[in-house]
């Protein structure tokens, strides 16, 4: 019982940790971040925070991999009443777009923002959940229209790499405004339009 309690305790704390250095990070990006300067926020010792992290970079996969749990959590409501697997890409391509205007600063470092940044780490893609959403949406969307690729996981991969290939020239070559819900329609239409069967 003990254990237990010390268990959620350590979660808990983990958890506010991630949170706080959520905001930290996404102020100042991930090349900028002091672990020291994260224990002042944090109102702890810089020890506490590598006995829950080990290291910089474990710190920044564990804060990835919080953000799209709450991520997935969100998608997951948004789409509990659409049964369309088209819309519910299209839910997944707004929220998207969304996510990453709030989180500019990160997604711009010249570090965090290397897609190869967490096998660097050796460690397991934090966003399995998110293909495995993407997964099921492309092979629904199979029954109903006509796919050229039965391989939805590589559709999955695909079509999520299309979608941060935008948002990076959307934030290189527009203003935060034109990241819009329009645009988010254009990248599903314009992907599936090369993925339909003719």
């Amino acid at each position: 019982m003990k254990e237990k309690i010390r268990s959620k305790v350590l979660a808990y704390k983990k958890e506010l940790i991630l949170e706080e250095a959520g905001k930290y990070i996404e102020d100042v990006g991930y090349n900028a971040l002091k672990i020291n300067d994260l224990s002042k926020k944090c109102g702890i010792s810089v020890g506490q925070i590598y006995q829950l992290f080990e290291s910089k970079e474990k710190l920044f996969y564990e804060y990835v991999l919080h953000q799209i749990n709450k991520f997935y959590l969100s998608l997951q409501e948004s789409c509990k009443d659409i049964t369309s697997p088209k819309e519910k890409l299209l839910v997944f391509t707004k929220m998207k777009l969304d996510i990453f205007k709030q989180k500019r600063k990160v997604i711009q470092d010249p570090i965090a923002g290397d897609p190869l940044f967490f096998m660097k780490l050796n460690n397991k893609n934090p966003s399995v959940i998110i293909q495995e959403f993407l997964t099921a949406q492309f092979k629904e969307l199979d029954k109903d229209i006509k796919l050229k690729n039965d391989n939805y996981l590589q559709l999955a991969f695909s079509y999520n790499a299309y979608v941060l290939g935008h948002i990076e020239y959307c934030f290189n070559e527009f203003p935060k405004n034109r990241c819009d819900e329009k645009l988010a329609k254009d990248i599903l239409d314009t992907f599936l339009h090369g993925a339909i069967e003719s």
